[in-house]
């Protein structure tokens, strides 16, 4: 009987001891717990903070394209006008020509 007390006691012991690790082991998934919460907190917010700047760098770039486009455009205008000038020069040169020669010949009468 004295050995059953004995036996009694290691197991109260033992059991008083599974309970002081069980109640550590809640206490240290109860922690992983919040820190995993706390981890899946900052991923959505870092997720729908790069959704907005993804959103606001094709905004940016669709008008920037749109910019482009249009100075594009206005360059090819220049380059027309340009080239109408280009073009309108050359018979204001032959005139101009012409009539130096005609002065030339009036001068040397």
């Amino acid at each position: 009987q004295e050995q059953d007390g004995i036996r009694q006691n290691t197991l109260t012991d033992a059991n008083g001891q599974l309970r002081i690790q069980n109640d550590a082991l809640k206490a240290q998934v109860n922690n992983l717990i919040g820190k995993n919460n706390a981890l899946e907190d900052t991923l959505r917010n870092t997720t729908h903070s790069l959704e907005h700047e993804r959103s606001h760098n094709a905004l940016t770039l669709t008008q920037s394209l749109a910019e482009l486009k249009e100075l594009k455009d206005k360059f090819h205008i220049k380059c027309l006008e340009c080239e109408e000038l280009q073009d309108a020069r050359i018979p204001l040169q032959e005139e101009i020509s012409t009539l130096k020669e005609d002065l030339d010949q009036n001068e040397a009468y």
